[in-house]
């Protein structure tokens, strides 16, 4: 008799562990139910009742719950479901990411056609999944350099002397910087933009307005990394003073000076990657 009971009390309780499932709720609305067998930071495998395991990334689930449901319920995951997600918010992702890129191509300045070259650097950190929709927004700081030839002429009683050299304008750029994903997909392509402004780094010259605009494609390497790569386009300005020594007919020197401005247009390839 006894031992007829224990056996009850031992199916009963097989029932009750039978019963209670946990509820995987994804970032898509879709809920998956069964017997979590695996998990750590970057995924969850679960085994459904009729005896499938389906495995998900952290980013692809919104929370985790443990209900008692009737196995007759059970939400059996599609295949849609198992291979795709969104890269939004998941139980372990971060809510401030820090990217590094670097760009180069050429640089034209406004007063004339010609091309030189150029380089940047940027950091930017901030809010990589602003409005659940994998936007980034944040602050960026970085280095403008654009490398261009000026040309001097040196009069001698003779023939004038050209001298050409090369000079670099360079610039600390900050500014608010944004990378919006044009597809809700782990691979999409994506558009940036960026404005500030641009601190001279030489006494010969002062910054200006900085902005600028790229188009790419966002690779999604793992839950918390990607790759960026895009055609980049950037403005900068920058102002000079110069001082002209002019002398009157009795001798007298006057110093005039004058502020002058101009444009410096950079386009290129940037490459960035997200931490």
């Amino acid at each position: 008799m006894k031992a007829t009971r224990a056996f009850i009390l031992f199916l009963s309780l097989l029932c009750t562990i039978a019963l209670r499932a946990e509820v995987l709720v994804l970032q898509s609305g879709a809920e998956v139910q069964g017997t979590i067998v695996f998990q750590n930071d970057e995924v969850v495998i679960i085994k459904t009742p009729s005896g499938a395991r389906y495995q998900y990334p952290t980013s692809e689930i919104k929370t985790i719950r443990s209900e008692r449901k009737n196995t007759a319920d059970t939400n059996t995951p599609s295949d849609e479901q198992t291979a795709f997600g969104q890269p939004e918010t998941g139980l372990t992702r971060k809510k401030v990411s820090v990217a590094i890129e670097v760009a180069g191509g050429a640089a034209a300045l406004s007063r004339n056609k010609d091309v030189y070259g150029n380089m940047a650097t940027d950091l930017l950190v901030g809010s990589h999944n602003l409005l659940n929709r994998s936007i980034f927004l944040g602050g960026c700081v970085g280095y403008l350099g654009a490398l261009y030839t000026t040309t001097k002429t040196i009069p001698t009683p003779t023939v004038p002397i050209v001298k050409k050299t090369v000079a670099a304008n360079s610039f600390l750029p900050i500014a608010l910087a944004t990378r919006i994903p044009l597809l809700q997909q782990k691979h999409a392509p994506m558009i940036g933009m960026q404005v500030g402004y641009g601190f001279a780094l030489s006494k010969e010259y002062q910054g200006g307005l900085y902005a600028g605009l790229n188009i790419g494609y966002c690779c999604q390497l793992s839950d918390l990394q990607r790759l960026y790569l895009a055609a980049d386009c950037r403005f900068q300005q920058a102002f000079f003073a110069t001082t002209e020594h002019i002398a009157d007919t009795e001798g007298t020197i006057h110093n005039y000076t004058h502020h002058a401005g101009q444009c410096f247009i950079l386009y290129g390839v940037r490459l960035g990657i997200y931490l």
